[in-house]
Formats: C-alpha cells, structure tokens, sequence
C-alpha cells in the first residue's frame, strides 16, 4: 500500500495517462450515429470571434432537468447563415459530435444552422416582462 492506503498498481489496474483517456473517450464518440446529424435547440451563450467562428450551446429542458451542448461553427459555415443568430433562439443545427483530443473536450461541430422560432427560456423571460 501507499501512504494514501491504497493498494499498489498489480498491474490489473493500469495507470492510464491523460493523453491515453482522451484517446479513449475520442475512439468511443467517433461514432456514425453522431455524425450528419440534426440538433434542436435554443441558443445561449453565443460569441462571435473576430475570426468569424461561432461559439455558442444549445440548450434543452426536460423534466425540469437543463441539458446543454457546446457548439461550435467555423467561419467558412457562419458566412453562410441567411439570418442574424441571436441567444434566445430557438435553432436547428445540422453537423457532428467531435472531440479535441488536446482538451478531452467534446462539442458539436456546426455546419448548417436554420431558425425555428423563440426559445422557451426567452418566451418565459418576456412573459415575466409583460
């Protein structure tokens, strides 16, 4: 055992680097169902870059539980969109689930991005207004 009691490494339970996990979790996302896929959901945390990528997620609530996604839209995308893309929004987003690898992060790479009208959370904001 180490000084933290914990039993020394059998060789049972390797040790796996952080590069290693991030490898795994990539090969295991890297998956036909999440990729060509459409998303929908509302907008929030939108940030134009001066580069002219999107960052932005897509959130959902059920059962009272939030569900968020982040997503990404790079510029040669954006250019494309026919409207302006505000938080709040509720929004279709047609791409894929990717991971980067450096980051362990995961995020949905947008290439194609529609309106489909106010998202709940604004529509309970302005009601709250009036």
């Amino acid at each position: 055992m180490d000084w933290f009691g914990i039993e020394e490494d059998s060789g049972e339970n390797k040790i796996k680097s952080v590069s290693e996990i991030s490898a795994i979790i990539k090969s295991r996302l890297d998956d036909d169902s999440l990729r060509g896929i459409w998303i929908e959901g509302e907008m929030t945390n939108l940030k134009s870059h001066a580069s002219g990528h999107l960052y932005f997620s897509m959130t959902e609530s059920v059962y009272g539980r939030e569900y968020l996604i982040n997503c990404a839209m790079w510029r040669s995308s954006a250019r494309e969109v026919g409207f302006r893309p505000e938080n709040g929004m509720k929004v279709r987003a047609y791409g894929s689930v990717e991971v980067y690898e450096p980051h362990g992060k995961y995020q949905f790479i947008v290439r194609e991005l529609s309106a489909a009208g106010a998202g709940d959370k604004h529509l309970l904001v302005e009601r709250w207004k009036r």
